[in-house]
């Protein structure tokens, strides 16, 4: 083992959110009307309280693909969002790394779970969860790349609408398009191979235009 890595670990990898962090998220999914879950992403990044990094992402995922769903005609109490952060909470910080498991899949797992009322003594639904997070898992899993929580998130989903396909009753939307602005304040910036990054956007620009 890596006794960089081991030593690295600490306390401070188990803090919870803010209160005004989840509050803020609990507010604006509650009260939006977006049905695009990468601009209801996008619109909490921008607030000054979320980080480029944090774990407040984890909970953030859940309530994002919940309210649009909501918003797109499917039956979400505001208790069922206010749970799918409390869920995300309870998932810890860098667990990409140290536990093999992202927190933006699993944010993608806990609002299909809630979607689908899966539970842990039962066959199918239990089931279609662990797919759901897999899959996910394994898009996330094909870039050879460190943390970066916008391209994780945005990943996770652009693949939750595929699911949606297979297992809701609604298809969930994530259109819109966004360029990575956040280059120079990601030290871990997987730089052009990023599928945010400027250059993969004037790449696909250019196969338009010849196209």
């Amino acid at each position: 083992m890596n006794s960089n890595n081991a030593s690295s670990l600490n306390h401070s990898d188990y803090l919870t959110p803010s209160p005004e962090v989840l509050a803020f998220i609990e507010q604006t999914c509650l009260t939006t009307d977006e049905t695009d879950m990468i601009a209801l992403m996008q619109q909490i990044r921008a607030h000054p309280l979320i980080g480029v990094h944090g774990i407040e992402h984890h909970s953030m995922m859940p309530a994002v693909i919940l309210a649009t769903y909501r918003n797109l005609g499917g039956d979400v109490s505001d208790d069922t969002i206010r749970l799918g952060i409390e869920r995300g909470k309870m998932i810890v910080e860098k667990s990409c790394a140290y536990f093999g498991a992202c927190g933006a899949a699993l944010g993608v797992g806990i609002a299909f779970s809630l979607l689908l009322g899966a539970s842990p003594y039962e066959g199918t639904g239990r089931q279609k969860v662990n797919i759901v997070t897999r899959t996910v898992l394994g898009a996330i899993g094909k870039y050879d790349a460190a943390r970066c929580c916008q391209r994780d998130c945005w990943i996770a989903l652009k693949e939750s609408v595929k699911l949606s396909r297979q297992f809701l009753s609604i298809e969930l939307r994530a259109d819109m398009q966004i360029v990575c602005t956040q280059l120079k304040q990601n030290k871990y910036c997987y730089g052009k191979n990023c599928p945010l990054s400027p250059y993969q956007a004037r790449k696909s620009r250019k196969l338009g235009d010849s196209g």
